[in-house]
């Protein structure tokens, strides 16, 4: 079994059963499903996105990734990602499988 130490951008530290310390350069890539909606569904173009990612991409990466594909996004006042129905942190690493949103600021009272 190997276990995941440290990751930094695409560069792991991984242990090995022998206990033997590895670096690996990430080139592993998942495919993810992200529901837009209000501003961010016309700005996308749709209400959902499929998009090719690298493994182990954190949310605050895959903002910056959105954002300069869409430049759009990048313009609103704020937009957030949700990850399994809840508001993800910059730092929340993602999963294939995982249930992504985006979510535009929202006005009204």
């Amino acid at each position: 079994m190997t276990q995941i130490l440290h990751r930094y951008n695409r560069l792991i530290c991984v242990k090995s059963v022998s206990s033997v310390f590895h670096f690996a350069q990430l080139h592993i890539h998942m495919h993810i499903k992200i529901h837009t909606f209000g501003i961010a569904k016309e700005i996308c173009g749709g209400s959902r996105l499929q998009l090719e990612v690298p493994d182990l991409i954190t949310a605050g990466e895959l903002k910056q990734m959105l954002t300069g594909q869409y430049p759009r996004l990048g313009g609103l006042a704020s937009f957030l990602l949700a990850v399994n129905e809840e508001f993800a942190e910059p730092d929340t690493v993602l999963s294939a499988g995982d249930e992504l949103a985006i979510i535009p600021p929202v006005s009204g009272g």
